[in-house]
């Protein structure tokens, strides 16, 4: 027979089976405890990613050397002279005459004979104006002598009409047919003096057999080239290329030099020109002397003056600098006094500091 089980007997039960929830929260809070110490003390360290420190940019800079002239192309104007007239300084009658309108007469040739004498067609970038005997001095020699010389009759250009100078003239007088004094003199009325080396005739004056009075005009000639000015004039120690030739640029940016003139005037450009209107000519120029120079940095160079500076070496010691030129991100130097190879320069030196 069964037995009935009281109620306090029940309760006693049930709490023997059931779950404290303070205990079982207790319980889990000291095993996260206890797991994390664990971790702390046995799992491998990780080491957190540091920043890099930022680097102050480098102070020095390595510098090149190389030969720089400057070529670069530029426009030139042609300066062209009026018209010109050709005279003959001789009296008497035309015996021969080359002069034919549209052709060429060039310096070193004859187009006319007087009396039976050659008139010798001469351009002296000096007009000569007086009968040339041994011994004289001046600059119509000299420019007499650079034109034997560019003629094949070398001489120096010494200013003196001396014996090496007469010979070149009698030998350039026998070309033409001329017969030369014993003692070499040339004498003006032998002369026709061109503007240029070489013309383009644009009338004849005088026929054979007419009269000729001692400066009368035996022909005209077209407007003949007498330089080319460059743009934006780069100053002394410049010169212009046009092809093979080239001429020495003067501080207004002017190129004279006869064969030069006559290369650009026998050049496709020349010839292209619009008649009566301006226009210009592409040239080259270049220093007349290639200059060792140092690429460096544009922050590099203390400025001191118009195109005057200087550079700081690495070991700091001060170096007088002529600016050169500065083109992309690049200037040019040339050493200004006797210093060994710099290899390196300070970038951004002190500015306070003078040069």
């Amino acid at each position: 027979m069964s037995r009935a089980s009281s109620p306090g007997s029940r309760r006693v039960r049930v709490s023997r089976r059931g779950f404290s929830l303070p205990a079982v929260l207790l319980a889990v809070v000291v095993l996260l405890a206890a797991g994390v110490l664990i971790g702390a003390l046995f799992l491998p360290r990780v080491s957190l990613p540091t920043v890099a420190p930022s680097v102050a940019p480098a102070r020095v800079v390595q510098v090149t050397s190389q030969l720089y002239d400057g070529a670069r192309q530029v426009s030139a104007t042609p300066i062209i002279d009026q018209a010109a007239t050709l005279r003959a300084g001789l009296a008497g009658v035309v015996t021969a005459s080359g002069c034919t309108a549209g052709a060429n007469l060039s310096s070193g040739g004859s187009g006319w004979m007087v009396d039976g004498q050659p008139l010798l067609s001469l351009a002296t970038t000096e007009p000569l104006w007086r009968d040339l005997t041994p011994g004289l001095k001046g600059s119509d020699v000299t420019a007499l002598q650079n034109e034997l010389t560019r003629l094949g009759h070398p001489v120096n250009s010494s200013g003196v009409y001396d014996w090496a100078t007469r010979q070149a003239t009698s030998d350039l007088l026998k070309t033409v047919g001329a017969t030369p004094h014993s003692d070499g003199t040339l004498p003006l009325a032998w002369i026709v003096w061109l503007p240029s080396s070489e013309i383009e005739i644009a009338s004849c004056q005088l026929a054979t057999g007419d009269p000729v009075m001692a400066g009368d005009v035996v022909a005209k000639a077209t407007g003949a080239l007498r330089g080319l000015r460059v743009a934006n004039p780069p100053g002394e120690g410049w010169l212009a290329r046009y092809g093979d030739a080239s001429s020495p640029l003067d501080a207004g940016g002017l190129a004279s030099d006869p064969t030069f003139l006559a290369a650009v005037e026998a050049g496709p450009d020349y010839a292209a020109l619009p008649q009566d209107q301006p226009g210009t000519i592409a040239v080259t120029v270049a220093l007349a002397q290639a200059r060792a120079v140092l690429v460096v940095p544009p922050s590099a160079v203390l400025v001191s003056g118009q195109g005057k500076g200087c550079v700081i070496s690495q070991d700091e010691t001060k170096i007088p600098v002529d600016i050169v030129a500065s083109s992309l991100g690049q200037t040019m130097v040339a050493l200004t006094a006797d210093v060994t190879a710099i290899s390196a320069v300070l970038m951004a030196p002190d500015t306070n500091q003078a040069c």
